[in-house]
């Protein structure tokens, strides 16, 4: 796992395992096809007589011109169990399948995330698996945490997965890890990954998930060359295509026994008569003149035997003659006969055949069967974005100017007498603060642009420097081309920043967010010389008075989708904006109620 390179071939040996050599068995029995090597010299197997499914045990990788396999390896004793379903029942399903194969299981262990990607992977023979390494949270004696890392995924290497973590500690894009060892040795991984005291370790664990090759993703490609077709092949097919080569395995090797089987009955017989008149056998043989060859055409033209059966008798030594080795004779050619009958039976019967199948799989998993290595657990395996950033309560203040930023809470803290306070941020001399308030890093903060653009945003520090909170002292806060942020109280309008309230029962963009948009009676208020379509009823002309925007109550549900350009509430003439906050409005409700609002950043009915 370290990425070690082998020694010179020079210096090593080698060996097959038992498995290995079960993958060669009967072999030299006319089991599979043999085709010339690259010179034409001599014979290589097409493919090899296995035992068990290796493609499914041991997987495969590789490329081609236009296609490419990647096959995980599997339990041994699980995929067994599979054939075997198969072999009992040819209609069974895929769900059926996946009770005896669970998923894949590797020889690093690890934690796959989901089952959805295997199905996918076994049901179309494609597909995408999530796959984790073990790591577990430990709490030392001085209250401090370690991450204990004791597995990691498939085919990663372990000195670059922690040169990596390494590298992303020093960039800072992982936070609240102070030191990492490689404690590995015989008895097994271990990489210790020391947390901060301020830190959370759950929070840096889905930090290495989210930004390491601790979880990695394994795509699966289940192509094979059937009878030199490459074709992407489901799990079922696959196991179907492996039966039906052991069932024609068998066969080929039933018909090589029974051939070998009749040839040395025939040579039995043939001996079994010669010890019958054997005085007339050894008078013919020494009254010929000639060598062997005259011998051998002389017994078979005045005896009857064929050549093979001539050839034995004329090698036949002459200690055979003695009763207990014709006796021997007598007993070898039963034995062979019973054989002879029961390969014809096996070559006559179909289920015959697949029982010998079965029963051979089922020995192979006596002998080298394991338990499953790798865990399967029940989740997706997405790392949501908020379990990447420690929950943290923050305030936010907006300028004059357009200017935003985001500071902990806990910076502000009380001073004892004779305190001098702090600075909150470094602004323009003729800016002041506009807007301030108290928010977690997991709310949502609500803008509306003086285009009439409402953009929502999480409080959270930005993980890259495209998101809207900037870090430094003072940043300008734009939304692109989709309008600026300014200050309510300006005169020529402007925007108003919300912090997102609480849901009241029955309200709120959509059942899975936390936060909705103030809203009454489905609208948003705007000033009256800034509505360009008169959808509302007058509540005034003159004064402070505005008019009321009736924006239809769906018009709030697309503020849950996250789009980055925001959602167009209200269309604005150029430089004009939502009310001011401090400024009434008269609402009508959808029921014809009157209503007069002060607009503050609680949204509030007189």
């Amino acid at each position: 796992v370290d990425g070690d390179p082998p020694a010179a071939y020079r210096y090593t040996e080698a060996r097959m395992s038992r498995m290995a050599v079960e993958m060669l068995t009967d072999i030299d029995k006319d089991t599979i096809d043999w085709d010339p090597n690259f010179d034409e010299t001599k014979k290589e197997p097409s493919v090899l007589p296995c035992r068990f499914p290796n493609l499914l045990v041991n997987g495969s990788q590789g490329i081609a011109v236009g296609m490419a396999t990647n096959i995980p390896p599997h339990n041994l004793s699980e995929v067994i169990d599979g054939c075997v379903a198969y072999i009992e029942d040819p209609d069974i399903d895929l769900p059926g399948l996946m009770e005896h194969i669970k998923g894949p299981d590797f020889p690093t262990a690890g934690i796959i995330m989901g089952r959805s990607g295997i199905r996918a992977a076994y049901a179309t023979g494609r597909g995408k698996i999530t796959l984790r390494g073990r790591a577990t949270i430990e709490e030392k004696k001085n209250g401090r945490a370690q991450i204990i890392v004791t597995e990691i995924p498939y085919m990663v290497n372990k000195a670059r997965l922690i040169e990596n973590i390494a590298d992303l500690v020093k960039e800072k894009r992982i936070e609240g890890i102070s030191d990492l060892n490689d404690e590995t040795n015989r008895k097994g991984m271990r990489i210790v990954i020391d947390v901060r005291k301020d830190a959370n370790p759950q929070v840096v664990l889905n930090q290495l998930y989210q930004y390491t090759q601790l979880q990695d993703t394994v795509g699966v490609i289940m192509l094979a060359i059937d009878h030199k077709v490459p074709k992407v092949m489901t799990l079922k097919q696959m196991i179907q295509k492996y039966v039906e080569f052991q069932d024609e395995v068998v066969r080929r090797r039933t018909q090589y026994d029974l051939k070998k089987a009749r040839e040395r009955a025939h040579i039995l017989e043939g001996l079994k008569k010669a010890t019958d008149i054997v005085d007339e056998l050894i008078a013919t043989i020494r009254a010929c003149k000639g060598g062997m060859s005259e011998a051998k055409a002389a017994i078979m033209e005045q005896f009857g035997f064929d050549d093979p059966q001539a050839d034995a008798i004329v090698k036949l030594q002459l200690g055979r003659l003695a009763g207990l080795e014709i006796l021997k004779i007598e007993e070898e050619l039963g034995s062979l006969n019973a054989k002879i009958r029961d390969w014809e039976e096996i070559l006559a019967d179909d289920a015959r055949v697949l029982e010998i199948v079965k029963s051979e799989l089922l020995e192979m998993k006596r002998r080298f069967g394991d338990d499953r290595r790798t865990e399967i657990e029940t989740v997706t395996g997405e790392v949501d974005i908020e379990d990447l950033i420690a929950e943290e309560q923050c305030v936010y203040t907006l300028t004059e100017a357009g200017y935003i930023k985001r500071q902990l809470k806990a910076t502000y803290q009380a001073q004892k007498r004779g305190g001098r306070g702090i600075s909150g941020m470094t602004r323009k001399e003729e800016d002041i603060v506009q807007e301030m308030f108290v928010g977690s890093t997991h709310d949502y903060v609500l803008f509306v642009t003086d285009k009439g653009r409402l953009c929502r945003q999480k409080g959270r520090p930005a993980v890259h420097a495209a998101g809207l909170f900037c870090q430094t002292a003072e940043g300008a806060l734009r939304m692109g081309g989709h309008g600026r942020l300014r200050p309510a109280n300006q005169r020529r309008g402007g925007g108003v920043l919300f912090p997102a309230a609480p849901a009241p029962a029955g309200a709120g963009l959509s059942s899975s967010m936390e936060h909705h948009v103030p809203r009454l009676a489905g609208g948003f208020a705007a000033p009256q010389t800034a509505v360009q379509n008169d959808s509302g009823p007058q509540a005034g002309a003159q004064g402070d008075h505005r008019k009321v925007f009736q924006a239809p109550a769906r018009a709030v549900e697309p503020f849950a989708d996250g789009r980055a350009v925001g959602v167009v509430v209200v269309l604005l003439r150029q430089g004009r904006g939502p009310c001011p906050q401090g400024q009434a409005v008269h609402v009508v409700g959808v029921g014809g109620e009157l209503y007069r609002l002060q607009i503050s950043n609680q949204v509030s009915i007189a």
